[in-house]
């Protein structure tokens, strides 16, 4: 990465983070990026503990959790490809100056100058740190994984 690319990495607060989705999703979220829920439609939503927002995780196997996989925590196997396996994002996530809530709260955008809520692992009723931001511009898709568990 370039020197001046990562100080503007490094100055907004830019993480590579996980996002799982059903694999029925996939060919969309390629085609317009990810959506905030309010803009979709015959889409299934799984959770939403911080209101409705794109939600990213820092633990690959918390995403895991949100895919097409057969024993994924909250997705079941649902929404699965014929013949497909999972699938999972590593996106460029601007944090910037990220709010901590104390518990779960319908957020529909950071508290004033914060630019994202971060469910902190210990901190906000949660075992798993979960980032939450309210703009789609905030996001960038880097990578695309597909995969399978034995």
């Amino acid at each position: 990465m370039p020197t001046d690319e990562r100080k503007r990495f490094n100055d907004s607060n830019t993480a590579l983070l996980f996002h799982g989705t059903r694999s029925v999703n996939v060919r969309g979220i390629m085609k317009e990026a990810l959506r905030l829920p309010k803009t979709l439609v015959g889409v299934v939503i799984t959770g939403a503990m911080f209101g409705p927002g794109l939600y990213f995780a820092d633990d690959w196997k918390k995403s895991a959790g949100y895919t097409s996989l057969q024993n994924s925590y909250w997705s079941r196997g649902s929404g699965a490809v014929s013949n497909r396996g999972a699938f999972m994002f590593a996106m460029d996530v601007v944090l910037g100056n990220p709010f901590i809530p104390p518990g779960a709260h319908g957020y529909t955008e950071p508290p004033d100058g914060h630019h994202c809520v971060f469910g902190r692992a210990g901190a906000s009723s949660v075992q798993n740190n979960e980032y939450i931001v309210f703009d789609t511009s905030q996001q960038k898709i880097r990578y695309l994984a597909e995969f399978e568990t034995v």
